[in-house]
């Protein structure tokens, strides 16, 4: 006989759905101000070789971590700088992701923004983020994962159909 109290329930979210929460802080910001950047802090993430491997991705992992805790670091009216404890809804970590990663075909840039660099910056920022807000940064991390995908293919494909350059 099956008895209902005895089974725990199984909750079963996709990033999608917890949209519309409150964001989720189990720690300070700034109680992270202080860690040094070590490629072991960053998220596991299945992306294209052409990315991880390219010159940019490395580097760009590395400012995209520290990029996070230079936000928390505001001017106070006195000038001096002050940190604050910057919480992050899960509406503005996409919003971050997908301006960080669709921000390489932004000309203003220049050409040497690529994707790699952009696709690292993000995966940096959100490790970042994950020591205090895991389930912003993971769920951002989806998104990561088909942006640069999807954007793999923008930049293969379409920007070289753009310029006259057919790949097929």
């Amino acid at each position: 006989m099956f008895d209902v109290r005895s089974a725990a329930p199984t909750v079963t979210m996709t990033p999608l759905e917890i949209v519309s929460g409150a964001p989720v802080l189990v720690a300070k910001p700034s109680s992270f101000v202080e860690v040094a950047y070590t490629p072991a802090l960053l998220l596991s993430v299945q992306l294209d070789a052409a990315l991880t491997e390219h010159a940019d991705f490395a580097q760009a992992c590395e400012d995209g971590f520290y990029a996070y805790f230079e936000d928390l670091y505001v001017n106070a009216s006195d000038g001096e700088l002050v940190c604050v404890e910057r919480v992050y809804t899960l509406t503005k970590v996409y919003a971050e992701v997908c301006e960080g990663v669709l921000s390489f075909l932004d000309r203003r840039y220049g050409a040497e923004m690529t994707l790699a660099w952009a696709v690292g910056f993000m995966l940096g920022w959100l490790s970042a983020l994950a020591l205090a807000q895991p389930v912003e940064a993971h769920a951002g991390l989806v998104l990561l994962e088909v942006l640069a995908t999807e954007a793999l293919h923008v930049r293969d494909c379409y920007l070289p159909a753009l310029c006259g350059h057919f790949p097929f």
